[in-house]
């Protein structure tokens, strides 16, 4: 493997490979992981891209940043490509901060995904989507009061093809559903495809970890909307 926040694995990987275009997927995307020690996620957050960037201008490559929601507070919704950003914690200034930086290099696009949903392929491999503990988890506290647009991994890696392909230079790109959900109603909907009579606890986010809040009934109407929601482009969240 390569350990990306190692500048000379990460030097003679790139003069192996010799890429055309490079798609940044790495990151530590967990906000409270990045909350606890933000400095020991600096370098894979913000350093990373500044380096991938800074080399594809180099060799004339392109680089494809994938960026976060949560550049934005979500206190304002909806969100364009223009609007201006305004992070609401420490994982959101990072990919704030990462953003500001690829922007002053030339061969670049930053996609913005929402909240990603999906099943591993390889069980074995990498962490859990959310999705999957939701799927997995019999006693669950999930967040019930921070919306978010959701987007399907499969949906999420066309559209990043289509911009590997399509090489836009200088373009922010949103990748979302028009629909705005909870992590709680979310959980609610996997409860329901599994046929499960379990419900996650409905949870504040200033009380995720405190105390515990009553259990609340996901409407059947969010059941029947999800379903409708389709992945786009551009999209504002």
């Amino acid at each position: 493997g390569v350990d990306l926040t190692d500048r000379d694995d990460l030097a003679q990987a790139l003069k192996a490979f010799e890429p055309d275009v490079i798609v940044n997927l790495a990151g530590e995307n967990r906000p409270d992981v990045v909350a606890q020690d933000a400095s020991a996620h600096y370098n894979i957050n913000v350093f990373l891209p500044i380096l991938l960037a800074r080399y594809c201008d180099r060799i004339g490559a392109h680089y494809v940043h994938v960026s976060s929601q949560a550049v934005f507070s979500g206190l304002e919704p909806p969100y364009s490509w223009t609007s201006p950003t305004g992070p609401a914690n420490a994982y959101g200034l990072q990919k704030e901060a990462a953003e500001r930086w690829v922007a002053k290099f030339r061969n670049w696009t930053i996609a913005r995904l929402t909240f990603v949903l999906g099943i591993r392929p390889l069980q074995g491999t990498g962490r859990k989507n959310p999705l999957e503990e939701m799927l997995s988890n019999p006693d669950q506290r999930q967040v019930n009061d921070r919306w978010f647009s959701p987007l399907f991994a499969r949906d999420a890696a066309a559209i990043l093809w289509e911009l590997v392909q399509e090489k836009p230079a200088h373009r922010i790109v949103h990748l979302g559903t028009p629909e705005r959900v909870t992590r709680y109603q979310l959980a609610g909907l996997a409860a329901g495809l599994l046929g499960a009579g379990r419900l996650a606890e409905a949870v504040p986010e200033c009380q995720l970890g405190r105390d515990r809040v009553r259990v609340e009934v996901l409407p059947k109407r969010f059941q029947i909307k999800f379903g409708l929601g389709e992945a786009r482009r551009d999209a504002k969240f």
